[in-house]
């Protein structure tokens, strides 16, 4: 049987790779650069747009409008190349992310890299200026628990996604049905077809990743260089994937406990108490009344239960920076105003609320779950409770594998292992104290490059 099956993938993956040959000989249309709209405000930004296939098994079908943003090199004479930059997600906005790039606002591309390349963010279908994923605000913004006590409220969660499905189905329509990575792919490659044909420099992070692996698994040969920063490995067991994000987290977690105890008071209000302490009492306490958040206005939820504490306070370990407002927010939310730990709302900024609604439609087609009943919720819970009593579990995995055992989706991409061949110059980064994508993950990334040379095991690079 298992033999079989692996028959049956390298068929699939082997009509992937023949149906994406076909479409790469139909017609593009070049690429005409204008001015972009006023969400993003860089000086010297410019903005364009594609059409490409709704599916690309049927490329002369229906077609999606794909969006960019593209910062052009400052030196062209010594221009390299294009290099694309996806941030992670899904559902985080490219575009967003290269107008912050030129305002100076996310630091992480130097002059050199502003002088020599064409720096593009491509918003990937359903997101920003791409054809969007869209959904009824008010159902959107329900409050709805992932952790189920019960069947009853096991069904209650999985008839909210059912329906939240459908409606986002019912306004977006039928792009809902191709929102996996093969298909953001191919609207990459395409795009790199159409800018000239010119070999691809990729930075991606988080998400970002697996749409560099998935890419260098169909076009190993169209790479020039290619970073993978905080790796999101897809081919895992759901156990497997749960745990290793909730053990990441509650390890950075517990880390920013012990930097916060000891730093001055000016770097973190917190500073030389029990921070484990107050974090499991703000959570007694948020469990028993939801805490206000009067800051919030219409961006983000009037009030933060315990759940959503241990979701929310998972983003603000992203980067170390914020470490300082992860502190004050805790604080904060001991003295009545967990503002900052609050859920952000769909406020009908169709650009901003594409970022939510995209997520889900784009991981449940990537990772669907495939253990589906309340029995075999219940028990990730007790193991994760178990490995990461901090937060027992509240993650993105953990998300992902309650929400969408309700929402409707093609199982079009499935995980799966897969060797990478012929892909030059990659190199796989990631932090060892990530709060979400584990360090295991990027070992597991870059196992899937079969000529890759890594360090040896045990090397680490701190900054």
């Amino acid at each position: 049987m298992f033999i079989v099956l692996l028959i049956v993938l390298a068929w699939l993956f082997a009509s992937q790779v023949s149906a994406l040959s076909q479409t790469e000989a139909h017609s593009y249309n070049t690429i005409t650069w204008g001015p972009c709209p006023e969400t993003l405000p860089a000086p010297g930004l410019k903005c364009a747009k594609l059409l490409v296939p709704l599916d690309w098994d049927h490329p002369d079908g229906e077609k999606i409008e794909l969006g960019m943003a593209k910062l052009p090199a400052q030196d062209p004479e010594n221009r390299i190349g294009s290099l694309f930059i996806n941030p992670g997600g899904p559902g985080y906005p490219a575009t967003k992310e290269v107008s912050d790039i030129g305002l100076g606002t996310n630091g992480y591309t130097g002059d050199e890299i502003k002088r020599r390349f064409d720096i593009i963010g491509l918003d990937p279908r359903g997101v920003g200026l791409s054809t969007r994923v869209r959904c009824d605000l008010d159902l959107w913004n329900r409050r709805m628990s992932l952790f189920p006590t019960n069947e009853a409220s096991f069904r209650q969660m999985v008839q909210f996604y059912q329906e939240l499905s459908a409606n986002c189905r019912n306004l977006t329509g039928p792009l809902m049905d191709h929102l996996d990575t093969i298909q953001v792919v191919k609207d990459l490659e395409a795009v790199r077809v159409a800018l000239g044909n010119e070999k691809i420099n990729w930075l991606g992070m988080s998400y970002g990743t697996m749409i560099g692996t998935q890419y260098a698994y169909l076009y190993p040969k169209n790479i020039r260089s290619m970073i993978l920063d905080s790796n999101l490995q897809h081919y895992q067991d759901e156990a497997s994937m749960l745990l290793s994000e909730a053990t990441t987290y509650e390890a950075t977690l517990m880390r920013f406990f012990n930097w916060c105890e000891t730093a001055n008071r000016t770097t973190c209000v917190l500073s030389g108490q029990n921070i484990a302490e107050i974090w499991n009492e703000l959570l007694v306490t948020a469990a028993k009344m939801p805490i206000p958040a009067p800051r919030c206005g219409t961006m983000c939820r009037a009030n933060v239960n315990a759940e959503e504490i241990r979701f929310g306070a998972q983003v603000l370990l992203f980067n170390a920076s914020a470490w300082s407002t992860l502190g004050s927010a805790i604080h904060n939310a001991t003295k009545g105003d967990a503002t900052a730990l609050s859920t952000y709302l769909a406020t009908g900024d169709a650009f901003g609320d594409s970022m939510l609604f995209a997520f889900l439609a784009t991981i449940c087609n990537d990772f669907p779950t495939e253990r589906k009943s309340f029995a075999h919720l219940q028990a990730k819970q007790v193991e994760a409770a178990v490995f990461a009593p901090l937060t027992r579990g509240a993650s993105a995995a953990y998300m992902v594998q309650s929400a969408c055992i309700g929402w409707r989706h093609r199982n079009n991409n499935p995980p799966q292992m897969t060797q990478i061949k012929g892909a030059p110059k990659v190199l796989v980064v990631n932090g060892i104290y990530d709060p979400s994508t584990s360090y295991a993950w990027a070992m597991g990334v870059s196992g899937q490059f079969v000529n890759l040379t890594v360090p040896a095991p045990g090397t680490v690079l701190n900054s």
